[in-house]
């Protein structure tokens, strides 16, 4: 009998590895982009800040800021429900999907993670909606408390005062979602 693989030492052949990336998400991990501008035309120059990042509801990022502090996002609860801040303790253990098991930010103010499921009702839906090809469809928002300038509508982010959460919602608005695998 010839050995072509083991657990510890997947064999190099192509067939294989299409195979290793079809079962990734049974072990509950899932590639995420946690912001990512929504369009091109949502990342620009604006004078004497930099390059920034807008996101739909006009929050203004400072790409030198989201590159500073992508990793602190790292170990943050992933919740099934958008909220406000104020919640109880009762309510982030009824609503637990996972964890940000890490966080990176990316060039184009874009922050790359990747999420693990721990909640076996979401470790099952998650994966019957990535077979249906949907899982790009979901959206996912972080939630913190941040300072801001304000001025004319738009609100610039000068720092996060909180990393509180990241949120599973059908409305991002700095353009967080579920990379397709």
């Amino acid at each position: 009998m010839k050995i072509l693989a083991t657990l510890d030492r997947p064999a190099p052949a192509p067939r294989v590895q299409e195979v290793r990336k079809w079962v990734w998400p049974y072990d509950g991990s899932y590639p995420i982009m946690l912001l990512s501008p929504p369009t091109p035309e949502h990342l620009f120059a604006l004078p004497g800040r930099g390059d920034v990042v807008l996101s739909l509801n006009a929050d203004v990022f400072p790409l030198d800021l989201l590159e500073r502090t992508a990793e602190r996002w790292k170990g943050k609860p992933v919740l099934c429900e958008h909220w406000d801040m104020g919640r109880h303790e009762d309510h982030i253990r009824e609503n637990y999907v996972g964890y940000i098991e890490s966080a990176i930010s990316a060039p184009g103010g874009k922050i790359l993670g990747v999420l693990r499921v721990v909640d076996l009702y979401w470790r099952a839906r998650l994966l019957r909606i990535r077979l249906e090809g949907k899982l790009g469809e979901i959206g996912l928002s972080i939630n913190g408390a941040v300072r801001v300038l304000e001025s004319n509508g738009f609100h610039l982010v000068t720092g996060f005062e909180s990393y509180d959460s990241v949120d599973i919602t059908d409305r991002p608005a700095a353009g967080g979602h579920f990379l397709p695998i």
